[in-house]
């Protein structure tokens, strides 16, 4: 039994995306167990109840895992794919409601380092923001450098590529059973997007909790695009998904917000941890980019 709260449309997306699978017959996917009266989530005045059947996790399968999700994600989307017909007026108007979102961000965070720049004394969590200031405005202009390229191909073609996106794609949100099939769980995000978004999503939250090379991560791309191969479109706005810093800079408005001297420490550590994460994705995207995506665009 699941207890959850839901946005205003997120239920009804949710169910939907779950009948969906069990339509198209897509065993990878845990399903939901349907009350008496057929109703597959009761809501009640707090939150919303849903029933699973339960998947009991192997251990042994545990050194193998975002392998095994990868390739399980790639097998949803190759089966959820549509290519969605988009006229370059909604491209252009989406391209430039993204740029305007981008530019706020990095204008304020320049505001913000100008102000602290004009201090004769930085507070411990001023000293951090000035240090990194330098990267973060790399971050966002390789972000924007990736997705100008998506815009480009997408008014080219004027389409889309979309699929059935999990949301949040996570070794917690998986299981593997004793016979190693892997089950995705928790479909509570789920929406029609690119599958860029799940992607930069799940290496986001895989470089974040474990210490990955890029030799790893090279190898869950190539066995993730096995099952359903990117095009240079998803690529690239893959890579700007990835390389987005929203958040890196999540803290550092709650700091300006909050302006706490108690949680002072906190919000260091969370903005050098976020860096440390950057840095890891920028050095892979990078050579994913110039050794992979450059050399053989599809």
């Amino acid at each position: 039994m699941k207890q959850s709260q839901f946005p205003a449309d997120s239920l009804d997306r949710f169910l939907q995306t779950m009948r969906y699978f069990e339509r198209e017959q897509i065993y990878s996917v845990v399903p939901l167990y349907p009350n008496r009266y057929g109703e597959f989530a009761v809501q009640g005045s707090k939150a919303t109840y849903y029933l699973m059947p339960w998947v009991l996790e192997d251990t042994r399968h545990a050194a193998g895992k975002e392998e095994r999700i990868l390739e399980t994600l790639g097998l949803m989307h190759r089966f959820s794919e549509r290519m969605e017909e988009s006229a370059d007026e909604y491209v252009t108007s989406f391209g430039e409601q993204v740029q305007r979102k981008k530019e706020r961000e990095l204008l304020e965070l320049e505001r913000y380092a100008d102000e602290i720049e004009r201090k004769h004394y930085f507070s411990p969590f001023e000293l951090a923001i000035l240090t990194h200031f330098p990267f973060i405005h790399q971050l966002y202009q390789e972000s924007q450098k990736h997705f100008n390229t998506w815009l480009e191909i997408s008014r080219e073609k004027q389409q889309v590529r979309t699929v059935r996106c999990h949301g949040c794609p996570s070794v917690e949100h998986a299981v593997i059973d004793s016979q190693g099939n892997t089950y995705l769980i928790n479909f509570e995000k789920t929406r029609d997007d690119s599958p860029a978004w799940d992607l930069a999503y799940f290496f986001r939250d895989s470089f974040e909790k474990g210490l990955w090379d890029n030799i790893d991560a090279y190898r869950w791309m190539t066995i993730y695009e096995k099952q359903f191969p990117l095009a240079e479109a998803d690529r690239s706005l893959f890579l700007s998904h990835l390389l987005s810093p929203y958040s890196l800079v999540s803290p550092i408005k709650e700091y300006q917000t909050k302006r706490s001297r108690a949680l002072e420490k906190e919000y260091v550590r969370l903005v050098e941890l976020h860096v440390r994460l950057y840095k890891r994705l920028y050095g892979f995207s990078s050579h994913l980019y110039e050794q992979h995506y450059k050399q053989s665009p599809s």
